[in-house]
Protein backbone atom coordinates (compact mmCIF):
# COMPACT_ATOMS: atom_id res chain seq x y z
CA UNK A 1 0.00 0.00 0.00
CA UNK A 2 1.35 3.52 -1.13
CA UNK A 3 0.90 7.08 0.96
CA UNK A 4 0.88 9.32 -1.91
CA UNK A 5 1.36 13.48 -1.05
CA UNK A 6 2.39 16.42 -2.96
CA UNK A 7 4.72 18.44 -2.04
CA UNK A 8 6.30 21.84 -2.53
CA UNK A 9 9.08 22.70 -5.01
CA UNK A 10 10.71 23.87 -2.51
CA UNK A 11 10.56 20.94 -0.27
CA UNK A 12 13.65 20.23 1.83
CA UNK A 13 14.94 17.12 3.97
CA UNK A 14 17.42 17.94 7.26
CA UNK A 15 18.73 16.03 10.10
CA UNK A 16 17.01 16.03 13.43
CA UNK A 17 18.28 14.18 16.57
CA UNK A 18 19.57 11.05 16.38
CA UNK A 19 17.52 8.28 18.60
CA UNK A 20 19.01 5.73 20.70
CA UNK A 21 20.41 2.30 19.43
CA UNK A 22 17.75 -0.42 20.23
CA UNK A 23 18.29 -3.07 23.02
CA UNK A 24 21.28 -5.37 23.09
CA UNK A 25 18.82 -8.41 21.69
CA UNK A 26 18.22 -6.46 18.85
CA UNK A 27 21.69 -5.72 17.80
CA UNK A 28 22.34 -8.76 18.03
CA UNK A 29 19.22 -9.87 15.67
CA UNK A 30 20.84 -7.36 13.11
CA UNK A 31 24.02 -8.83 13.07
CA UNK A 32 23.26 -12.27 12.36
CA UNK A 33 20.89 -11.65 9.98
CA UNK A 34 23.69 -9.12 8.50
CA UNK A 35 25.83 -12.38 8.62
CA UNK A 36 23.80 -14.48 7.30
CA UNK A 37 23.06 -12.15 4.38
CA UNK A 38 26.80 -11.67 3.62
CA UNK A 39 27.13 -15.69 3.26
CA UNK A 40 24.19 -15.84 0.72
CA UNK A 41 25.68 -13.04 -1.30
CA UNK A 42 29.37 -14.22 -1.43
CA UNK A 43 30.60 -11.46 0.48
CA UNK A 44 29.04 -8.53 -1.89
CA UNK A 45 27.09 -6.32 0.42
CA UNK A 46 28.35 -3.30 2.14
CA UNK A 47 26.28 -1.06 4.92
CA UNK A 48 26.70 2.60 5.30
CA UNK A 49 24.65 5.64 6.55
CA UNK A 50 21.04 5.95 5.19
CA UNK A 51 18.84 8.68 5.83
CA UNK A 52 15.61 7.62 7.65
CA UNK A 53 12.72 10.04 8.10
CA UNK A 54 11.32 10.73 11.21
CA UNK A 55 8.59 13.14 10.40
CA UNK A 56 7.47 14.41 6.83
CA UNK A 57 4.91 17.09 5.44
CA UNK A 58 4.32 19.25 2.06
CA UNK A 59 7.40 21.45 2.89
CA UNK A 60 10.04 19.37 5.01
CA UNK A 61 11.07 16.04 6.19
CA UNK A 62 13.12 15.93 9.39
CA UNK A 63 15.44 12.78 9.92
CA UNK A 64 18.54 10.90 11.50
CA UNK A 65 21.23 8.60 10.03
CA UNK A 66 20.34 5.02 10.33
CA UNK A 67 22.65 1.88 9.62
CA UNK A 68 21.79 0.26 6.77
CA UNK A 69 22.09 -2.87 8.67
CA UNK A 70 19.09 -2.15 10.19
CA UNK A 71 16.95 -1.59 7.45
CA UNK A 72 17.97 -4.75 5.85
CA UNK A 73 17.36 -6.41 9.06
CA UNK A 74 13.52 -4.89 9.14
CA UNK A 75 13.15 -5.86 5.82
CA UNK A 76 14.30 -9.75 6.23
CA UNK A 77 12.35 -10.18 9.66
CA UNK A 78 9.44 -7.04 9.55
CA UNK A 79 8.88 -7.46 13.09
CA UNK A 80 11.89 -6.04 13.99
CA UNK A 81 10.53 -2.39 12.30
CA UNK A 82 8.85 -1.57 15.96
CA UNK A 83 11.79 -1.15 16.95
CA UNK A 84 13.82 0.35 14.79
CA UNK A 85 11.81 2.24 12.86
CA UNK A 86 13.85 3.03 9.65
CA UNK A 87 11.95 4.82 6.94
CA UNK A 88 14.71 5.18 4.52
CA UNK A 89 14.41 8.42 2.08
CA UNK A 90 14.99 7.97 -1.93
CA UNK A 91 14.49 10.16 -4.75
CA UNK A 92 13.30 9.54 -7.85
CA UNK A 93 13.14 11.10 -11.22
CA UNK A 94 10.56 11.54 -13.85
CA UNK A 95 13.17 11.93 -16.36
CA UNK A 96 11.99 13.45 -19.18
CA UNK A 97 13.86 13.92 -22.82
CA UNK A 98 12.78 14.75 -26.18
CA UNK A 99 11.23 11.38 -27.18
CA UNK A 100 9.88 10.79 -23.96
CA UNK A 101 10.10 9.73 -20.24
CA UNK A 102 13.33 7.18 -19.07
CA UNK A 103 12.70 4.01 -17.44
CA UNK A 104 15.24 1.19 -16.72
CA UNK A 105 14.97 -2.98 -16.27
CA UNK A 106 16.48 -3.39 -12.62
CA UNK A 107 19.43 -5.81 -12.65
CA UNK A 108 18.28 -9.12 -10.99
CA UNK A 109 21.49 -8.71 -8.37
CA UNK A 110 20.25 -6.00 -6.86
CA UNK A 111 18.36 -5.91 -3.47
CA UNK A 112 15.25 -4.23 -4.46
CA UNK A 113 12.98 -5.03 -7.52
CA UNK A 114 15.18 -7.25 -8.94
CA UNK A 115 14.22 -7.43 -12.24
CA UNK A 116 10.81 -4.98 -12.57
CA UNK A 117 11.04 -1.73 -14.59
CA UNK A 118 11.23 1.85 -12.66
CA UNK A 119 12.18 5.30 -13.58
CA UNK A 120 15.21 6.11 -13.89
CA UNK A 121 17.47 7.50 -11.55
CA UNK A 122 16.10 6.49 -8.36
CA UNK A 123 17.98 5.97 -5.45
CA UNK A 124 18.51 5.85 -1.61
CA UNK A 125 19.76 8.83 -0.13
CA UNK A 126 23.29 8.16 1.97
CA UNK A 127 25.22 10.55 4.01
CA UNK A 128 27.55 11.85 1.10
CA UNK A 129 24.24 13.82 0.34
CA UNK A 130 24.20 15.97 3.60
CA UNK A 131 25.58 18.80 4.07
CA UNK A 132 27.83 20.57 6.80
CA UNK A 133 24.55 22.62 8.26
CA UNK A 134 22.54 18.87 8.19
CA UNK A 135 20.36 19.55 5.10
CA UNK A 136 19.66 17.09 2.16
CA UNK A 137 21.06 18.37 -0.94
CA UNK A 138 18.09 16.31 -2.80
CA UNK A 139 19.29 17.46 -6.26
CA UNK A 140 23.13 16.03 -5.43
CA UNK A 141 21.37 12.67 -4.66
CA UNK A 142 19.33 12.40 -7.53
CA UNK A 143 21.71 14.11 -10.53
CA UNK A 144 24.81 11.51 -8.94
CA UNK A 145 22.40 8.79 -9.28
CA UNK A 146 21.02 9.95 -12.67
CA UNK A 147 25.23 9.73 -13.62
CA UNK A 148 25.72 6.72 -11.81
CA UNK A 149 23.18 4.65 -13.89
CA UNK A 150 22.78 6.25 -17.21
CA UNK A 151 25.96 8.42 -17.85
CA UNK A 152 23.63 11.29 -17.93
CA UNK A 153 25.68 14.44 -16.37
CA UNK A 154 24.08 17.78 -15.42
CA UNK A 155 25.49 19.36 -18.50
CA UNK A 156 22.81 17.70 -20.04
CA UNK A 157 19.87 18.96 -18.08
CA UNK A 158 17.97 21.83 -19.03
CA UNK A 159 16.77 22.77 -15.40
CA UNK A 160 17.76 21.78 -11.79
CA UNK A 161 15.86 18.98 -10.67
CA UNK A 162 12.16 19.99 -8.98
CA UNK A 163 10.31 18.05 -6.26
CA UNK A 164 6.41 17.40 -6.65
CA UNK A 165 5.50 14.62 -4.79
CA UNK A 166 6.11 11.69 -2.03
CA UNK A 167 5.24 7.92 -1.89
CA UNK A 168 5.56 6.02 0.97
CA UNK A 169 5.61 2.30 0.88
CA UNK A 170 4.37 0.88 3.68
CA UNK A 171 5.50 -2.20 3.61
CA UNK A 172 9.39 -1.50 3.01
CA UNK A 173 8.94 1.61 4.46
CA UNK A 174 10.57 4.07 2.27
CA UNK A 175 9.26 7.15 1.20
CA UNK A 176 10.80 8.58 -2.28
CA UNK A 177 10.67 11.85 -2.80
CA UNK A 178 9.46 12.32 -7.09
CA UNK A 179 11.26 15.25 -9.17
CA UNK A 180 11.11 16.16 -12.40
CA UNK A 181 14.21 16.20 -14.80
CA UNK A 182 14.63 17.64 -18.13
CA UNK A 183 17.12 16.71 -20.60
CA UNK A 184 17.41 17.99 -24.56
CA UNK A 185 18.30 14.42 -25.77
CA UNK A 186 16.93 11.53 -28.05
CA UNK A 187 16.10 8.50 -27.33
CA UNK A 188 19.80 8.00 -29.41
CA UNK A 189 21.72 9.91 -26.46
CA UNK A 190 20.07 8.14 -23.87
CA UNK A 191 20.96 4.89 -25.39
CA UNK A 192 24.68 5.85 -26.17
CA UNK A 193 25.29 7.42 -22.20
CA UNK A 194 23.85 3.96 -20.62
CA UNK A 195 25.99 1.90 -22.90
CA UNK A 196 29.42 4.24 -22.62
CA UNK A 197 28.63 4.09 -18.44
CA UNK A 198 29.84 1.56 -16.24
CA UNK A 199 26.54 0.86 -14.77
CA UNK A 200 25.55 -2.34 -13.48
CA UNK A 201 22.21 -1.38 -11.56
CA UNK A 202 20.01 -1.98 -15.03
CA UNK A 203 20.12 -4.07 -18.06
CA UNK A 204 18.56 -1.67 -19.95
CA UNK A 205 16.98 1.51 -20.29
CA UNK A 206 14.02 2.31 -22.41
CA UNK A 207 12.22 6.02 -23.56
CA UNK A 208 8.63 5.31 -23.25
CA UNK A 209 6.38 8.64 -25.51
CA UNK A 210 4.83 10.81 -23.22
CA UNK A 211 1.46 9.65 -24.57
CA UNK A 212 1.96 6.19 -23.30
CA UNK A 213 3.43 6.49 -19.62
CA UNK A 214 0.45 9.38 -18.70
CA UNK A 215 -2.28 7.86 -20.43
CA UNK A 216 -1.61 4.23 -18.79
CA UNK A 217 0.89 4.83 -16.70
CA UNK A 218 2.94 1.61 -18.30
CA UNK A 219 2.24 -1.36 -16.10
CA UNK A 220 5.74 -2.14 -16.46
CA UNK A 221 6.48 -0.10 -13.76
CA UNK A 222 6.93 -0.62 -9.78
CA UNK A 223 3.61 0.47 -7.66
CA UNK A 224 6.17 3.55 -6.44
CA UNK A 225 7.20 5.11 -10.59
CA UNK A 226 3.09 4.56 -11.25
CA UNK A 227 2.61 6.64 -8.23
CA UNK A 228 4.35 9.07 -9.24
CA UNK A 229 3.67 9.34 -13.17
CA UNK A 230 0.20 9.64 -11.92
CA UNK A 231 0.93 12.25 -10.06
CA UNK A 232 2.73 13.81 -12.76
CA UNK A 233 -0.01 13.62 -14.75
CA UNK A 234 -2.09 16.14 -12.90
CA UNK A 235 0.32 18.46 -12.70
CA UNK A 236 1.65 18.29 -16.27
CA UNK A 237 -1.74 17.50 -17.98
Amino acid sequence: MLRVEPIGRRFQARLGTQPTDPPSETMNRIEEIWRQEKIQRGGRLFSGQIFSVAEINSDFATGWLADYRWFLAQRREPDVYAQLLVRPLAVTGLLLCDDGAVIGQRAGHVEQDAGLWELVPSGGVDQSAIKKDGTVDLAKALTGELEEETGIGTSDLLSSPEPFVVAEDAKSHVIDVGMFLRAKLSTKDVVARFKSSASNEYVSLDVVSRNEIFTVADQRLTPVSQAIVEHAKRILG
